[in-house]
């Protein structure tokens, strides 16, 4: 009888699986980046176990077994979040390896910080932190953070940081882009149900480059930011068409490291 179960069960994995990649093929993913996706689902369900497993607060907001994530990817958004969450994982790479940005905390250290941080030197030794303190604290972690990507990565490329803000960060803080004001370089955002503004250095070429970058991946540009609750990419006008030629080299070397970044990777992203 517990053999027979085991057996039920190790053919609902298969369907379930067999049903995933057949999705995925349906979804104009490329065929031969099927098994990378698979990887990094496990690896998904891997980091949330990991990472925030410890917390009964993130049981209701993060799916934890296979099952539950082969449901959560049948959505639209959750297939967008894990393919973002991917291409940041190796963007993160990328950029590290081109000196734009150093690696990020893992929000375990920072709880182990936190703790280290309030070990009592009397008889009680460690003071015991709720749930609700260290969700606080990563919360302020993740803003600070936020806000140096915003000085380090804006002169750079605008999509560095929102990919980071937009995706990663969305995970612990309800972190999300709502408008970008160009003439200002005001970004808008919320976390959690509180909206928020943050100043940031874009200089015009920063624009042309965006723009640029929007043109080649326009299938990307549903979800990696949305201007003023529209999907369709930045439209150029003709001042920004003379910028691009002014630009020269730069932006051209730039252009053809971003492209070259995502076609070695070979994203496709599931938008319809």
């Amino acid at each position: 009888m517990i053999q027979l179960i085991r057996n039920i069960r190790k053919w609902i994995s298969v369907r379930r699986r067999k049903t995933y990649e057949d999705w995925l093929v349906k979804q104009e993913i490329m065929p031969g980046t099927v098994e990378r996706y698979l990887k990094i689902r496990d690896e998904y369900v891997g980091m949330q176990v990991k990472e925030y497993g410890m917390f009964r607060f993130y049981m209701r907001v993060f799916p934890l077994s296979e099952g539950r994530v082969l449901a959560f990817l049948k959505e639209k958004k959750s297939t967008q979040l894990l393919h973002a969450l991917f291409a940041v994982k190796k963007y993160n790479e990328f950029l590290v390896e081109h000196g734009v940005q150093e690696d990020l905390p893992a929000a375990t250290e920072v709880c182990r910080m936190y703790c280290r941080e309030r070990r009592d030197t009397s008889k009680s030794g460690l003071e015991k932190t709720s749930n609700r303190e260290v969700f606080n604290m990563l919360l302020q972690e993740r803003e600070k953070i936020q806000k140096g990507l915003v000085n380090q990565c804006a002169d750079v490329w605008l999509m560095i940081f929102l990919l980071l803000c937009r995706v990663r960060y969305s995970e612990i803080c309800n972190l999300q882009t709502t408008d970008l004001d160009y003439e200002t370089g005001i970004l808008s955002y919320k976390m959690q149900k509180f909206n928020k503004t943050v100043q940031i250095r874009l200089p015009y070429e920063v624009r042309v480059l965006w723009d640029l970058y929007l043109r080649d991946r326009n299938k990307g540009s549903g979800y990696l930011f949305l201007n003023k609750d529209s999907t369709e990419p930045i439209r150029r006008d003709a001042a920004m068409i003379k910028v691009e030629r002014e630009i020269g080299m730069r932006g051209l070397e730039l252009r053809r490291m971003s492209s070259e970044f995502w076609k070695n990777n070979e994203l496709e992203i599931g938008v319809e």
